[in-house]
């Protein structure tokens, strides 16, 4: 997380000015309290377990406010940085976990309403989870994740079936083809009947090539 960043380097800043335990002036404690509470609350708004920052914002902030040297502030906010990354490291791998079971019952239900609330009652999840897991995952919102993943089937089914695209909208959610196609273009840069043009002439010219290369080593041999 970027506080990451700001926290450690406000700890080395104060720590360079340390001279044998100088101690601590009341400004460089207050900012590196300030520090503490604002990576604690971005830690809880990113989903990490908020029991577990609050404990450990309340220890670190303690010893903080009884430090009286820049080396004892310098230890309590590493030994917290430490627990936020580890817990860090744990909820990456629960949003892992829950990601890959919203893609799969996205994949499978593409054509069918996805709210985030629909979605968090199909899978007994809570909306906010499910739309933190997406974001801190894909860097996506929850909206911007349903709609690629409508397009993506979409292309797929321009790519592989006949249907019109009308029917290929529907299949992917949307009831109005004009509103489909608009979406359709601004994520891939074609409308969905030159991009279903475009691939097969694409097509066309890889099979022209690979009966090229199959047929060149034949009419050598003869």
């Amino acid at each position: 997380m970027a506080r990451y960043g700001r926290v450690s380097n406000a700890v080395r800043i104060y720590s360079r000015e340390r001279l044998d335990g100088r101690t601590m002036s009341e400004d460089a404690r207050s900012r590196i309290l300030s520090d503490i509470l604002a990576l604690a609350e971005c830690c809880t708004n990113v989903g990490l377990s908020s029991p577990e920052i609050a404990k450990w914002t309340s220890a670190a902030s303690s010893r903080a406010t009884a430090a009286e040297t820049t080396a004892d502030v310098e230890q309590a906010v590493t030994e917290f940085l430490s627990c936020i990354r580890r817990s860090g490291r744990r909820a990456s791998r629960i949003h892992a976990q829950r990601l890959r079971r919203v893609a799969r019952y996205v994949e499978t239900h593409v054509g069918e309403p996805l709210s985030v609330r629909n979605v968090g009652a199909a899978l007994d999840l809570r909306p906010r989870r499910i739309a933190d897991t997406v974001k801190a995952q894909t860097g996506m919102s929850y909206r911007s994740f349903i709609t690629v993943a409508r397009i993506v089937r979409a292309r797929k089914l321009l790519e592989d079936t006949g249907l019109s695209v009308a029917a290929v909208a529907r299949r992917v959610g949307y009831r109005y083809e004009s509103h489909f196609s608009r979406v359709f273009t601004q994520h891939v840069a074609d409308p969905p009947t030159r991009y279903r043009e475009r691939v097969a002439v694409n097509s066309a010219r890889r099979a022209r090539r690979t009966v090229r290369r199959q047929s060149g080593p034949a009419e050598g041999r003869k």
